[in-house]
């Protein structure tokens, strides 16, 4: 289910997409193949891209550049907080996606191939399903019931 937390178009056209997260997500990357690397805390801006590119191919029409930005729930409760979201970065660039190919960022073409061999590796019958090592990813999946595993809390 793909939800946006909140849709902005700002006053020169861009389309900001901002992912409230409750934790404290990284907004920081060093390289576009640590995306899909599950034990680097990445999973906001993966997520993130993943929205970008998916709200800009569903939508045949849609021209123009897409800001993705994170927002820390707890940061708010910090005194003296003004900053709000935060730009998503990979490769110490801030990521913005957009449609016009002489204006794309080179994180695009990459996260294409690396998205695809995510889907690619899903769908492929002669690679077995693995679980994560990681069982902090187990806290809060939609398919704990369906892989089985079921996080103790002796675990950590």
């Amino acid at each position: 289910d793909m939800s946006i937390d909140r849709h902005d178009i700002l006053a020169d056209g861009t389309h900001r997409f901002v992912d409230y997260k409750t934790g404290h997500d990284t907004e920081s990357i060093a390289r576009v193949d640590m995306l899909t690397d599950t034990n680097t805390g990445n999973d906001a801006v993966y997520q993130l891209c993943i929205y970008a590119w998916a709200f800009a191919d569903l939508q045949p029409d849609f021209s123009g550049t897409i800001r993705p930005e994170l927002y820390r729930l707890p940061d708010i409760s910090r005194a003296g907080n003004t900053k709000g979201s935060y730009p998503i970065f990979i490769d110490k660039t801030p990521v913005t996606y957009t449609t016009d190919p002489g204006g794309q960022q080179p994180w695009q073409a990459k996260f294409r191939t690396v998205f695809a061999r995510v889907i690619d590796e899903i769908f492929d019958p002669n690679v077995d399903f693995y679980q994560t090592g990681n069982l902090k990813n187990c806290e809060h999946c939609d398919f704990l019931e369906l892989c089985g595993r079921v996080p103790d809390e002796t675990d950590d």
